[in-house]
């Protein structure tokens, strides 16, 4: 039990500097009216998703970095992306501040980000071991 408690704590630090940097694009993004708060919100997480990769395999989950597994991550994030994207885009929309909007879909983003996470670990993880 505490390591599992201790894998989510770690998702969570790796997290962090992942919304961090993925938050910094973002409003980069936004405020050089570069592309659109939905446009902005997906560019920025698929852009920081390479090192959220990285380090979740390194310190999280410890397991080896392969290609089934570089493959199979960006797909768990999905979800979570265009949730952001969607709840981003009406955010704006009701007049909260465009640059802050996507940090209103964090505490949703960061467990369900996990879970999806956790499984396709979970899953490429026997695969591999079955290969």
């Amino acid at each position: 039990m505490i390591k599992k408690y201790q894998r989510f704590l770690s998702f969570g630090i790796v997290g962090a500097i992942n919304t961090i940097l993925s938050q910094v694009l973002y409003m980069v993004f936004v405020y050089f009216n570069w592309m659109s708060v939905s446009v902005a919100s997906i560019v920025a997480d698929c852009l920081t998703m390479i090192l959220s990769y990285i380090l979740n395999m390194k310190f999280t989950y410890h397991k080896p970095l392969s290609l089934k597994s570089a493959i199979s991550y960006p797909i768990a994030y999905i979800p979570g992306v265009l949730f952001t994207a969607l709840v981003t885009t009406i955010v704006a929309y009701f007049g909260v501040e465009k640059i802050w909007a996507k940090a209103i879909c964090l505490p949703i983003t960061i467990v369900v980000n996990y879970f999806l996470v956790s499984l396709m670990v979970k899953i490429t993880s026997k695969h591999e071991e079955n290969a």
